[in-house]
C-alpha cells in the first residue's frame, strides 16, 4: 500500500465495517496512511493477512491486523486498533492505540 487510503463512514454513526482479505503479505510504504473519515471507526476495520504484515517507517495505520505469521512495525509506525498474529509482533519506537 502506498499513499493515503480514506475509509469514509458517510456519517452513519460509526456502523460501517471494512474487511480486507490479502492472500499473502501486507506491506505499506514509508509514510503511508489509513485515514478514518466521517464517523468511520478503526475498530471496525479488519485486515486478514495470509502471511506477514509490515508497516513501513512513519506509517499511520488503522484497523485490526490479523496476520498468520508476523507483524513488523518499523520505526515511527502507529496503529489505531489491534495487531493480532499467530507468532510474533516486532516493534521499533511505535504507538498502538485502542480502537473507538
Amino acid at each position: 500500500m502506498t499513499g493515503r487510503l480514506v475509509l469514509d463512514g458517510q456519517g452513519k454513526g460509526g456502523n460501517g465495517v471494512w474487511i480486507f482479505q490479502i492472500a499473502s503479505t501486507l506491506t505499506t510504504a514509508t509514510n503511508s496512511s489509513v485515514v478514518m473519515s466521517k464517523g468511520a471507526r478503526a475498530g471496525n476495520v479488519f485486515w486478514q493477512v495470509g502471511s506477514a504484515a509490515t508497516l513501513g517507517t512513519g506509517t499511520a495505520f488503522a484497523g485490526n491486523i490479523l496476520a498468520y505469521s508476523s507483524i513488523t512495525m518499523n520505526t515511527g509506525a502507529t496503529c489505531r486498533a489491534e495487531p493480532w498474529r499467530r507468532k510474533a509482533v516486532s516493534m521499533d519506537s511505535n504507538n498502538i492505540q485502542s480502537p473507538k
